[in-house]
């Protein structure tokens, strides 16, 4: 399967929803999910949630910490947008897509600067935040995650003090 992708600058809101990642699951989760949902378009076991006319509306699925790698990362900076997939083929009401047939993209974190990212191959890329703390980058094929401790016993991914500082990207 092949998707076209297509950001929207200030179009809509960003979603209240928080990332959060949930280390004893191995997976990253919205909260609160959204609430419709369609269908969703897989990179490797992570769900990108959208709705009918194709709107990421929430990320979320499996991503073991156990397979991350270190590195040193920074995020790209990005204005609020909509980000919009275009499939191939038709979406079906709750059958998901796969996008990537070769499992599994390289995911690296960063520890000291509270990133997670998960990367296809380089090319020239655009970018947008989608939800708070989250960075879909288009073309690189890869989403930046800050990470910080959570009241909840999960590690929320958030906004860090500096608007340079949002992460996930895909």
């Amino acid at each position: 399967m092949s998707a076209r992708f297509e950001i929207a600058h200030g179009v809509g809101q960003i979603t209240p929803s928080v990332l959060v990642y949930r280390p004893e699951e191995y997976s990253f989760d919205m909260e609160p999910p959204p609430i419709e949902n369609y269908t969703s378009i897989l990179i490797d076991d992570l769900n990108l949630e959208v709705d009918e006319t194709g709107r990421v509306i929430s990320i979320w699925g499996m991503c073991p910490h156990t397979r991350w790698l270190e590195a040193a990362l920074s995020p790209p900076l990005s204005k609020t947008g909509v980000l919009f997939v275009t499939p191939d083929r038709p979406l079906l009401r709750g059958v998901s897509m796969r996008l990537n047939s070769a499992k599994y993209l390289r995911t690296y974190v960063d520890r000291a600067a509270g990133w997670v990212r998960i990367k296809g191959e380089p090319t020239s890329a655009a970018s947008v935040m989608v939800f708070p703390g989250v960075i879909v980058e288009i073309g690189v094929g890869a989403i930046f995650f800050p990470m910080a401790p959570s009241t909840t016993g999960h590690s929320e991914i958030k906004r860090n003090s500096s608007p340079r500082s949002w992460g996930a990207m895909l």
